[in-house]
């Protein structure tokens, strides 16, 4: 799998370039399959930026685009830098003017409630597992094993759900094995959706999903498990902004 990743980066980036042209980005590459894209700057809605847990400790970062337009039938973000440091990055997304966080920008985290998912797996392996031992099976003991390593890895996964508003746009942080950075200007925003059940409502939480023309392949923008009053007042922000613009 390793290599075969290697070599499918090689194939599709060979003598990869990205060009600016008066109104797009333009990006050229590929080996056997020469692919030539135009990405009109003013339809970009949203800069996605994705890394790896080891890729992360050398400084590299892969940079997708969200536009109206889809990359293919299976991709609607557009990769535009496969493989950079974000000092290469940092032009690009000059000339889309959505710029990265400062380096001491004030991350809020979501509440520790977004590792429940990971605690209810966690309780079914641990039940199937007692289950089978009172059967006679000594290996249902890997259940509990299994559960309580589930458990401890969500909890501390729930510490990479982070959030931060820069006055004209939001960026949102998560993933711990994949870290992901979805940079998210508030005139791109058609909708702000306030979530809240049984669960968040009492606590007095709730959880903000943005709607965004063209959607992206990675997942739904949103922000989990933040203090409902703090998601209002967002939410009036930004689509305030929507409306002036």
């Amino acid at each position: 799998g390793f290599a075969s990743g290697i070599a499918t980066m090689i194939f599709a980036n060979w003598n990869f370039r990205l060009t600016r042209e008066p109104r797009a980005l333009r990006r050229t590459r590929g080996l056997t399959t020469r692919t030539d894209v135009a990405i009109p700057v003013r339809r970009v809605q949203a800069a996605i930026l994705v890394t790896g847990w080891i890729r992360k400790r050398f400084g590299w970062h892969e940079l997708r685009l969200q536009s109206l337009a889809s990359d293919g039938e299976k991709e609607r973000d557009h990769q535009v830098i496969p493989f950079a440091k974000l000092a290469e990055i940092d032009p690009v997304l000059a000339e889309i003017a959505i710029p990265r966080p400062v380096a001491d920008a004030d991350w809020q985290h979501s509440h520790r409630i977004v590792a429940l998912g990971g605690f209810v797996g966690a309780a079914g392996a641990t039940l199937g597992g007692l289950t089978a031992v009172a059967f006679g099976q000594p290996f249902g003991w890997a259940g509990p094993v299994i559960g309580l390593l589930l458990a401890l890895g969500s909890l501390f996964a729930a510490r990479f759900h982070l959030w931060t508003d820069l006055g004209d746009q939001v960026a949102i942080r998560r993933g711990m094995w994949k870290p992901k950075t979805t940079l998210l200007p508030h005139a791109s925003v058609q909708s702000a959706d306030l979530k809240t059940d049984v669960i968040l409502r009492p606590l007095g939480l709730a959880t903000l999903v943005f709607g965004v023309p063209g959607g992206s392949s990675l997942a739904t923008h949103e922000i989990p498990a933040i203090p409902r009053g703090v998601a209002e007042e967002l939410r009036a922000r930004i689509l305030t902004a929507r409306a002036r613009a």
